[in-house]
């Protein structure tokens, strides 16, 4: 590690920062601090490579002749061994071949007290603010990923706008308002995950088939209601019982007896499966 290192080796940390839609980086060199502001949008990945970029330059600039650039991001230092096309490793491995300094990587894991690393990780956070923005042309990545951004927020727009009032509410809505990876989706039964599926969108077998069949919708002949998916989750009395576990849960975790928790990405999935199975709604989905 850095104490391997003694003698006339010159350490330059380098770190980069990304907040909201600003990007910067920072370098730390012989007790001065470079910052650099880079466009909005700059990925993380990229302000990694700009601040070596420029680290580097600053060490052709220098009358020292060996240095250890030190970095906390695992990808930077992998995507300049490997080789891979990057107009920013090009640059860098350009002005490594045109120099005759000695210059050396090595990777350093963030927030474990290393003073050089600190004082970059704070200059990088400080570029955020800074007036004057690098100029930076915008990679292939750092496009695809302002515009997959983009289109996202379109999306959630269009996904918040469409559910705006109560009468128009889709049954998913209360459920996922934020639009993202279901990550309980991904069950180890093909089954499953059809059938928590067909919860969520709100449209089953045993609420859904008589629109096809051209039926009256079912009534629970304990209730005497219309048969619906909150009402057989949460209200009907003719499973208290079975309820139980999924009640104990919303108890402990002091959520609301509603649809939305229930079918909810972080809720225990398999206390709903056994509640739907003892109920034999399961096979009715």
């Amino acid at each position: 590690m850095l104490s391997n290192y003694v003698g006339h080796t010159i350490p330059v940390f380098t770190d980069g920062s990304v907040k909201e839609e600003k990007s910067g980086c920072a370098i730390a060199i012989k007790r001065l601090v470079h910052t650099y502001r880079l466009p909005n949008n700059t990925t993380i990945f990229t302000a990694e490579l700009f601040a070596i970029l420029k680290a580097i330059e600053k060490i052709i600039e220098s009358e020292d002749h060996k240095f250890l650039i030190c970095s906390d991001s695992y990808s930077a230092l992998q995507i300049l061994q490997s080789g891979e096309t990057n107009y920013l490793a090009h640059q860098i491995f350009d002005n490594i071949t045109s120099t005759d300094k000695i210059i050396e990587f090595e990777w350093v894991p963030s927030h474990m007290g290393i003073p050089g690393n600190n004082i970059a990780d704070l200059g990088a956070k400080l570029a955020l603010d800074l007036n004057t923005i690098t100029p930076l042309p915008v990679s292939y990545n750092d496009f695809r990923c302002t515009l997959k951004k983009h289109l996202h927020k379109k999306w959630q727009d269009n996904w918040d706008t469409i559910n705006a009032f109560p009468n128009q509410t889709t049954h998913l809505y209360p459920t996922k308002p934020t639009l993202k990876d279901w990550v309980s989706s991904n069950r180890n039964s093909r089954e499953e995950e059809i059938s928590l599926a067909r919860l969520r969108l709100g449209s089953c077998l045993f609420n859904k088939l008589h629109i096809y069949t051209r039926e009256p919708h079912p009534i629970c002949r304990t209730c005497q209601v219309p048969t619906s998916i909150p009402h057989i989750l949460i209200e009907c009395t003719q499973y208290t019982y079975q309820r139980r576990s999924i009640i104990s849960y919303l108890r402990k975790e002091g959520l609301p007896n509603i649809i939305s928790c229930i079918l909810d990405d972080n809720f225990p999935l398999n206390t709903l499966f056994t509640f739907l199975r003892e109920t034999q709604y399961y096979s009715k989905i």
